[in-house]
């Protein structure tokens, strides 16, 4: 059993996700506290990541219309 950081529910190790660069290997949050996060940071990052992603395109074009031809 593993405490939440976020909302301090105990929960079964299976309900957080691996992460080693913790001492215990886990994430601090629970998988739900997790998705309900990065749903959230998706949404109000929405320009950043699609200019990130557009950026990624351009430099990597030729590999991955490659990619998309096989």
């Amino acid at each position: 059993m593993k405490q939440c950081a976020k909302n301090g529910c105990v929960k079964p190790l299976d309900q957080f996700y691996k992460q080693a660069r913790q001492k215990d290997g886990l994430d601090p949050y629970c998988k739900e506290c997790r998705t309900e996060y990065s749903k959230q940071y998706a949404k109000e990052h929405r320009p950043e990541i699609n200019a990130k992603k557009l950026e990624y395109y351009h430099r990597n074009k030729d590999r991955i219309n490659a990619n998309r031809t096989k």
